[in-house]
């Protein structure tokens, strides 16, 4: 069984590759964009939704430091 961290990991790693996704060159606003636009489990709450927004803040920030 997965947990919605490695669901919403897995979903994330895919949705980078997208041609819309990969077009939007600065980080913050390519996280904004798969964190409002990208959620893939209906209603925004509860603990499904809060695990999505943890793990895009942290996906965030591996993308910075990998950018420096």
């Amino acid at each position: 069984m997965t947990t919605w961290r490695e669901r919403a990991s897995r979903y994330i790693l895919k949705v980078l590759e997208d041609e819309d996704v990969k077009q939007i060159k600065d980080i913050d606003e390519k996280m904004d964009y798969i964190q409002k636009e990208k959620y893939p489990w209906g209603p925004r709450e509860y603990w499904p939704y809060k695990v999505w927004l943890q793990v895009c803040k942290e996906y965030r920030e591996i993308l910075k430091k990998l950018k420096n």
